[in-house]
């Protein structure tokens, strides 16, 4: 069916991505094991049964997609530990047309530099950003991708904080947090890029709730004063989940200055979500 298409659809950026992992070198192959290891503290894990049921919908049981998998996975040339990396990768290029560009920057992150999009040629992969290299980066980033529920759950747990300790004990928190930027100009340097990036990423957010909303309620009651209710109370959590971010972001970059109390106090109702060891980069 393919013909010399045996990838698939973006059988083109495949194979010229092939090509390109068998001429990297040990250090470019270093550099993409510390991208990986960046990207896993940056973005949720990827669902890939979700990429699978897109791809199955759209192409049913076409074979180029295990063809794209075997060439990768039973390469000999390339070093076991880098095998699961690259896997990710190629399946998202194969599958770029039925996964979004947020599930494909975090297969091809470990990638986005010494591999970039534009270097494989037109296609229809997009383009993709390294991931953010800061604590306060990847927070950022990885609130962006919870789902519906877990954002209802953490605006409920920062309004059960501040009941619970009380709004003076917030306050104060927060004034351990400013008296201890001091000098630290870099760290006050990476809070004030990732607070920019958390509200410029607002409307992003209430689009992604809303299209949640409207997938669960179903267009039939989009219109009904429920769905209102309900689209008021999405627009509430948006507001209530990015002022208690804020706060965390400011005991993330500050943990070592203030007391244990003082810092899960800012960052309890995310503890679950993302817990904050989490965002440190580890070598698996």
């Amino acid at each position: 069916m393919w013909g010399s298409r045996e990838y698939g659809p973006n059988t083109g950026q495949v194979k010229r991505f092939i090509e390109r992992l068998q001429d990297l070198s040990p250090d470019e192959w270093r550099q993409v094991r510390e991208a990986a290891d960046v990207a896993r503290a940056a973005y949720s894990s990827l669902d890939w049964r979700d990429i699978e049921a897109a791809h199955k919908e759209k192409y049913g049981e076409a074979p180029w997609l295990d063809a794209a998998s075997h060439a990768v996975r039973r390469a000999d040339w390339m070093d076991p530990q880098d095998v699961f990396i690259a896997h990710s990768a190629v399946l998202a290029l194969a599958d770029a047309e039925v996964i979004t560009p947020r599930q494909f920057g975090v297969a091809y992150a470990p990638f986005a530099e010494i591999i970039p999009i534009q270097h494989l040629g037109h296609g229809k992969a997009p383009g993709v950003k390294k991931p953010p290299d800061t604590l306060p980066g990847r927070f950022v980033s990885r609130l962006n991708s919870l789902p519906l529920a877990q954002w209802d759950e953490i605006w409920r747990l920062a309004y059960a904080v501040q009941e619970a300790v009380g709004v003076d004990a917030i306050n104060a928190a927060e004034d351990a947090e400013t008296n201890a930027v001091g000098d630290r100009k870099d760290d006050v340097i990476d809070l004030l890029r990732a607070k920019e990036d958390l509200y410029r990423d607002w409307p992003e957010s209430e689009f992604v709730l809303h299209e949640s909303l409207y997938q669960a309620i179903g267009d039939r009651v989009q219109r009904s004063d429920w769905a209102t209710s309900m689209t008021q109370r999405l627009g509430n959590t948006i507001e209530g989940v990015t002022l208690a971010a804020d706060r965390a972001l400011g005991a993330l970059v500050f943990r070592d200055a203030i007391t244990p109390k003082q810092f899960w106090t800012l960052y309890a109702p995310f503890a679950a979500a993302i817990p904050p060891e989490s965002l440190e980069v580890k070598r698996l």
